[in-house]
């Protein structure tokens, strides 16, 4: 039985309840983590919180905080809790499962009442890559409903899709359909829209932290000023193996899964992942 201990990260950041979240915009980025426990004054754990959490923020409408800068917004407003948790050595089959069935990407590890560390989708990815089996095809496993806009759609509209999608993944396509980019919460956690007057231009933050000085700030935002292009993707054919080594190697949490004629199939993401985890002692 594979642990937990076996691929998670030991603890390399947490947060308070009342920093703000271009505090931990900050920490993600100088830490290069998507995921940091939020610990009160006295050491408990009280909430977790993500990149996905800080895309959020830009999502239209909701509670009023939504429309207020990332400086203006503490932690504890937009934290997920109760935490869920797990232990190091608890199997790794279980921790996919509790990630699965409640639709988190990460659980923080504890220890006799202490954090040591985080166990992720992307440490899981690893772990099917060195333990999936090879003769599992992507085409068996991979998601056919896949959320698509176009290079103009609109921020508000590419988080609308992002959020309502369990992979959390918009596949960018052009006029004859063909994929050229995706979009995923990284993407849109590290941009903020500039004022009206900088207009077209894209700057940077000289007062920030120089980790902090790449963040985008764009005055009009279309899906094509954020998604990562060229493009990871994948041949329906491939292993799911393969595909776990791909996503691994590239630091990617989903791959468009493209059929013989080289047309937009499918997506295997972390969510495919997961349910293959889950199932190795099956």
């Amino acid at each position: 039985m594979i642990k937990v201990f076996e691929y998670m990260t030991p603890l390399v950041a947490v947060v308070s309840p009342h920093d703000t979240l271009a505090t931990v915009r900050n920490v993600m980025l100088r830490k290069r983590v998507g995921r940091v426990p939020v610990l009160d004054d006295g050491g408990r754990l009280v909430g977790i919180i993500s990149r996905t959490d800080l895309a959020l923020a830009l999502k239209p409408g909701g509670p009023p905080w939504r429309r207020r800068p990332l400086e203006y917004t503490n932690v504890w407003e937009v934290m997920s809790k109760p935490v869920l948790t797990t232990t190091p050595n608890e199997s790794i089959c279980k921790a996919a499962e509790i990630m699965l069935n409640n639709g988190v990407t990460g659980l923080p590890v504890v220890d006799e009442g202490e954090v040591v560390g985080m166990i992720s989708t992307s440490d899981l990815t690893r772990c099917l890559m060195e333990h999936g089996d090879p003769s599992r095809k992507v085409k068996e496993n991979m998601c056919r409903e896949v959320e698509v806009v176009k290079p103009l759609y609109s921020i508000k509209r590419v988080v609308k899709l992002l959020v309502s999608t369990p992979s959390h993944r918009v596949i960018v396509v052009d006029s004859e359909g063909r994929p050229i980019g995706i979009i995923t919460p990284t993407d849109l956690a590290f941009i903020r829209v500039a004022p009206v007057k900088k207009k077209g231009d894209i700057v940077f933050d000289e007062e920030a932290p120089t980790q902090t000085r790449r963040i985008k700030y764009l005055a009009l935002t279309y899906a094509k000023d954020v998604m990562k292009s060229p493009l990871y993707y994948i041949s329906e054919e491939a292993s799911v193996v393969d595909a776990a080594a791909l996503m691994s190697k590239a630091k990617i949490g989903g791959l468009p899964v493209l059929d013989k004629r080289k047309n937009l199939c499918g997506l295997f993401s972390k969510v495919e992942v997961l349910k293959l985890v889950k199932d190795f002692e099956a």
